[in-house]
């Protein structure tokens, strides 16, 4: 009776995530996210609210969720109608790293040899995910009208599965032609034993430098984590920090295939101990929300971002701006000369 006393007093915070493969799987990904945050929040009970595409827009309006994670296609329109903004960006686990991008995959069965292009689908039934799934459906819809496709025209049949792993059984099962998805689901399907690796063949390939997924259009930036306009400052900055902090190792990244990294995108000056890429967990400033300072070999709490033989001296400071963490920048002297490496 008193756990479940301690854990009535908690309050109860609330992140819709875009169910894109159905809630078992929303939840089986982001449930670990919730535990994880609520572990490093004190006094918070973090909860994961699946949403179907269509149920995006009434929780946001009705305020039922805190934060939110959809693509960015419904984000975009999130932030113009009700002022949601981001605070980090997916950074989804690949074989050579991580990837900040994603886009379609329009495929049918390799058995399917009478269809070889985009133009190949006329006539042909078709099923994509939802009218207003970015990854499975509108941005394939632009490869068809580059094509000279029109699908509402063209197609023998155009329906809505609701789900990515939806399109992929109806097309594997030949209850329709082709269809589109959102990657990287037909390779974590394939991981996860659901499908054959052989059972699908892409249309219209796109090959991404250093994009390493099944691909037929263009990339676009990956699903953000954003907070809704009530959602109190303080609260996202908790959040913020507590996400940035987890490593690429820990449950709650793995579940939801995504790591905790942050780049160097700018450097000014000589700073030869600004790395290009670095765990969050390497970074006392980035672990703790605060400034870190240090004076070179002297210091017992030297960042692990930073060589062995540190400059003089350095300082590391986590880029906040209205709630939002953005960044990180580094300082460093080396004697008289001074030289900021910016990320």
């Amino acid at each position: 009776m008193k756990t479940i006393g301690r854990l009535s007093q908690k309050k109860k915070i609330y992140i819709g995530v875009l169910a894109r493969r159905g809630n078992q799987e929303c939840l089986r990904e982001w449930l670990p996210t919730a535990q994880y945050l609520t572990d490093q929040i004190p006094g918070t009970l973090f909860k994961i609210v699946p949403l179907a595409f269509e149920e995006v827009t009434p929780a946001v309006e009705d305020r039922k969720v805190d934060f939110i994670v959809v693509n960015s296609s419904i984000y975009v329109e999130m932030q113009v109608l009700y002022s949601v903004s981001r605070m980090a960006t997916i950074k989804r686990i690949t074989s050579d790293g991580y990837s900040t991008l994603f886009g379609g995959v329009i495929f049918c069965r390799s058995d399917r040899r009478e269809i070889a292009s985009l133009k190949d689908l006329n006539g042909k039934s078709f099923m994509a995910v939802d009218e207003t799934s970015f990854g499975g459906w509108r941005v394939a819809w632009r490869e068809f009208k580059k094509s000279g496709v029109n699908p509402y025209k063209d197609f023998g049949s155009l329906a809505f599965g609701g789900t990515d792993d939806d399109v992929i059984y109806v097309v594997r099962d030949k209850k329709v032609a082709a269809g589109t998805i959102a990657t990287p689901i037909l390779e974590q399907m394939v991981a996860e034993g659901k499908i054959a690796p052989d059972t699908f063949k892409v249309i219209n390939r796109q090959n991404h430098a250093d994009f390493p997924y099944a691909c037929s259009t263009h990339i676009y930036p990956e699903w953000p984590f954003a907070k809704l306009k009530h959602t109190p400052d303080a609260m996202t900055e908790k959040v913020a920090i507590a996400l940035l902090g987890m490593t690429v190792q820990s449950p709650a990244a793995e579940a939801a295939h995504c790591s905790g990294l942050i780049e160097a995108v700018g450097r000014w000056g000589e700073a030869t101990s600004a790395g290009e890429v670095f765990s969050v967990d390497q970074c006392w400033a980035l672990r703790r929300g605060e400034i870190h300072l240090a004076k070179g070999a002297s210091s017992g709490l030297r960042c692990k971002h930073i060589p062995e033989d540190p400059p003089v001296e350095y300082m590391c400071v986590p880029m906040v701006a209205q709630g939002e963490i953005t960044g990180h920048s580094q300082f460093e002297s080396a004697g008289k000369s001074s030289s900021p490496g910016n990320r």
